[in-house]
């Protein structure tokens, strides 16, 4: 059997507007090439964020776990 690894395609992104936690506009990112990896942080709050996992993890927002 062989496996082989096929790297994650790194789609352009743009720049978050505001910050997720306290609506800051003064988001900054070390990355020298903004895409779906890149990750943000508020110069207000401190909050540091990833826009694609953001997304990712609101999708189970208000879901019940254990069949609750």
């Amino acid at each position: 059997m062989t496996f082989t690894h096929t790297p994650a395609t790194r789609e352009p992104g743009e720049a978050p507007t505001r910050c997720p936690s306290c609506g800051s506009r003064d988001v900054v990112t070390t990355s020298k090439v903004v895409d779906a990896s890149s990750y943000w942080r508020c110069g207000a709050c401190g909050e540091v964020w990833n826009v694609a996992r953001q997304r990712e993890a609101s999708r189970y927002v208000g879901r019940r776990s254990f069949g609750r």
